[in-house]
């Protein structure tokens, strides 16, 4: 008998908090994502989702990994460990893009995410190569994105790069050193963020140089604060209320003009950092646990899926001439609700079987002989930015 998810999630995690902000926030990026939904932007700073995903990363990422490290763990053993946690949703998310893709060559109907009609030739290149986890070349200045297919994939793709050079370089990865890359990085996102006047880079071939950026400061802030965390000591903790409150309020704040691009530099380089370390830190009352582990659990596949359902959800629209915007706000709630559970079944029926069917398939070798390189560790069903 299948033993209950949220029961081992129990017995397997720790940060239930950071579950909680992971979950919230990507469903506030769904909501950025879907204005024929909902009708009204009611997070201006959603944009600012991924640099608190990559600070959560890198928060968990070192709590999982930093001592198997030092321990022996290799850079080849810890990449096929996170690959098998990242791709198989993220290849779920392609196969749907691809399926919407070819329904527009077919049809005519236009993409939701672009409003573009694909062309048989460069939609063949942009699913092979995205098979293999690599970008799209640019096919115009108004079609750049680096994942057509499934457009939030780009900080999928940023956030494997990152977790190479952290395993890779992890040896001189000293507090000093993550502390000089994050000075750095800090300066250039204030300056492209400044620049650009806007936050939503990286997404696209003009802006990608800028999207290595705000993963290279947020997930080192996120290793420097866990080995912080660990070395001193737990002060009183808050409930798990205030920092997602906290970055509610950031999201919702839309501040006119250059102000804005301020603010979301100093939501980047000070607040998420801190609101992590509360969170992390934070009490989660007995009946919030398991509203807390849901979060988490379908908050990866709600990030990596969203995009593509949405373009299903509107071609499907465009075909019985339904209009959507006429009932928004509701149809936003709608999808958001039916999003989540669609996003729990596939975590269940999906998402852990393959990994798990992957994760037995990397540790044949050991039985022959040869080096182990699967996890010893269970697999946990969190989201993207959460250890295996």
């Amino acid at each position: 008998m299948q033993t209950d998810l949220l029961e081992r999630e129990r017995q397997h995690r720790t940060f239930y908090g950071l579950d909680a902000l992971r979950g919230v926030a990507a469903i506030v990026v769904v909501s950025r994502h879907a204005p024929a939904l909902f009708e009204l932007s009611l997070f201006p700073g959603s944009a600012l989702g991924v640099d608190l995903f990559f600070v959560l990363s890198g928060f968990v990422i070192a709590h999982a990994y930093d001592k198997r490290i030092v321990r022996g763990m290799g850079s080849g053993q810890f990449l096929i460990i996170r690959l098998i946690r990242l791709y198989p949703l993220y290849f779920l998310g392609t196969l749907i893009g691809a399926a919407v893709a070819i329904f527009t060559v077919a049809s005519g109907v236009s993409s939701a995410t672009g409003g573009y009609l694909w062309r048989p030739f460069p939609l063949g290149q942009s699913i092979v190569l995205s098979t293999f986890l690599l970008p799209t070349p640019a096919q115009s200045a108004e079609f750049d994105s680096l994942y057509p297919l499934d457009a939030v994939a780009w900080s999928l793709a940023f956030e494997i790069v990152v977790n190479a050079i952290y395993a890779a370089f992890h040896r001189y990865l000293t507090t000093l050193l993550l502390a000089g890359v994050m000075a750095v990085d800090a300066v250039l996102l204030l300056v492209a963020i400044l620049h650009n006047q806007t936050v939503d880079l990286g997404w696209n071939w003009s802006t990608a140089a800028v999207g290595l950026t705000r993963v290279f400061y947020s997930f080192p802030a996120g290793v420097l604060l866990y080995r912080l965390s660990d070395q001193g000591r737990r002060g009183p903790s808050l409930s798990v209320i205030w920092p997602i409150l906290a970055v509610l309020s950031i999201f919702f704040i839309g501040l006119p003009g250059q102000a804005q691009s301020w603010f979301a530099v100093a939501a980047i380089v000070i607040l998420f950092p801190a609101i992590t370390l509360i969170a992390a830190r934070s009490h989660i009352p007995s009946w919030a646990v398991r509203v807390c582990a849901f979060l988490g659990v379908t908050s990866y596949a709600v990030y990596a899926l969203h995009r593509p359902l949405l373009s299903v959800v509107n071609g499907v629209a465009q075909v019985l001439h339904f209009r959507i915007a006429a009932w928004a706000p509701f149809s936003g709630l709608v999808f958001v609700a039916a999003l989540l559970g669609l996003c729990w079944l596939i975590d269940l029926y999906y998402d852990q079987p393959v990994r798990q069917w992957l994760t037995s398939t990397s540790r044949r070798p050991a039985a022959t002989g040869g080096p182990d390189m699967a996890s010893p560790f269970p697999l946990s069903p969190a989201g993207p930015l959460r250890q295996p």
